[in-house]
């Protein structure tokens, strides 16, 4: 199945779940990071995103479970090995898992901290200087933490991995509507 595919079913699915949730929510982040590449040395990375929060499942006394659907596009930088230098970048679509943790399981996090998980698919497309190109499609996951520090703004650190041995170890800021 093509990325195509999958972003086609994942906006429908959005489409589908905001017409019958009560708990929506649109955000929008950018974020940098430290690429780990399968070869060479890469420099900054950087990442625009946006999602909407589709569904608040009330998991009883542990509190809430958030699910959104995030797109993003990501820069991996520029990285070289040998005298050959490549420019790599993707886009990916997830759904995003986030618990906020409750503040009687944790007095200190006061309910601001939450434990985020995710996982969809992405294509990245990576070239070289002399002309080589490639593409990589596949699973993208990662795991993360974010602190809210008012209802509309939170800090994220993300742990990610893209297909075509790509690392991605990152902060975001997020805005939230």
């Amino acid at each position: 199945m093509s990325i195509f595919r999958v972003v086609i079913a994942a906006l429908l699915t959005v489409a589908s779940a905001a017409a019958n949730s009560e708990t929506l929510g649109a955000y929008v982040g950018a974020g940098v990071g430290i690429p780990h590449v399968a070869y060479g040395s890469s420099g900054l990375a950087f990442k625009l995103f946006g999602g909407y929060k589709v569904h608040q499942f009330d998991i009883s006394k542990a509190g809430k479970l958030d699910l959104a659907v995030q797109g993003e596009y990501i820069n991996f930088g520029n990285s070289s090995v040998n005298n050959t230098s490549w420019k790599q970048s993707g886009v990916a679509v997830a759904a995003v898992g986030s618990w906020v943790i409750p503040k009687k399981m944790a007095p200190w996090a006061n309910e601001k901290v939450a434990v985020l998980a995710k996982v969809g698919g992405s294509r990245v497309a990576y070239s070289s200087n002399p002309g080589s190109s490639y593409t990589a499609t596949g699973v993208t996951h990662g795991i993360g933490a974010d602190y809210s520090f008012t209802p509309q703004f939170s800090a994220r650190a993300m742990v990610e991995y893209y297909p075509g041995s790509y690392n991605v170890y990152g902060i975001s800021g997020v805005f939230k509507f």
